[in-house]
């Protein structure tokens, strides 16, 4: 093999080299996106969660300040 293919075929094998690592970078770039996404629709989840809990939690506190507001009106007073 003279020294031109030599230097031909050194260029290929670090080609190949380079291309499979950009391969496994992007495999890796690829699955941290999953898993960033997969987080972030787990986030989002639980803050609609949440966010309905407070509502139905805000509800009941606001209605049972409105039952007790209507017993003391209703309730007799101090002389009957």
């Amino acid at each position: 093999m003279d020294v031109k293919a030599k230097r031909l075929q050194a260029l290929e094998d670090e080609m190949t080299l380079a291309n499979e690592e950009y391969i496994q970078a992007v495999n890796r770039a690829s699955q941290s996106i999953v898993r960033f996404s997969t987080n972030a629709t787990k986030i989002s989840l639980i803050e609609d969660l949440h966010s309905q809990v407070s509502d139905v939690l805000r509800m009941m506190l606001g209605e049972s300040d409105a039952d007790i507001l209507v017993g003391k009106q209703n309730a007799p007073g101090p002389g009957g």
